[in-house]
């Protein structure tokens, strides 16, 4: 990439059910690799663009200098598809993307909605990792 800044990090994006082990995956991640992992949610980065642009450029500095692999558990509000009639949201969404091409960090994203996804986001994901559902049926007849 030609600008300076852009695309140094590696975003991952685990989507499938609730209870699939996305979370899991990103914990498993940072501890086979030796970091800690840095959790936060939407919740924790506010709800008008402002905020979010402000607190996620807070947490990816705090992520980047304790060397932590950052996890924004259920991202669906940021990963959301934008909308003609829904202008708040589209800007907390342009506010991410924006965000997601200067990150240098290691960055898991987990939804439970990937059909969703605003078509932006697919230039920015460098890896995408569908968690099927899990079937009683089947694993129990693993187990046996």
């Amino acid at each position: 990439d030609p600008v300076k800044g852009k695309g140094h990090g590696l975003i991952l994006l685990l989507h499938g059910a609730p209870g699939v082990g996305k979370t899991s995956t990103a914990e498993c991640v940072a501890a086979d690799d030796g970091r800690p992992l840095f959790p936060i949610t939407c919740g924790d980065l506010g709800t008008t663009a402002e905020e979010v642009d402000a607190r996620l450029e807070l947490n990816f500095q705090l992520a980047q200098s304790w060397g932590s692999i950052l996890l924004l558990d259920e991202a669906d509000v940021f990963l959301a598809e934008r909308l003609k009639s829904d202008v708040e949201r589209n800007a907390l969404v342009s506010v991410f993307l924006r965000a997601l091409e200067y990150y240098t960090g290691v960055l898991f994203l987990t939804t439970n909605r990937v059909g969703t996804l605003d078509e932006a986001f697919r230039s920015r994901i460098h890896l995408s990792l569908l968690y099927p559902a899990i079937n009683l049926d089947l694993n129990h007849s693993y187990l046996e």
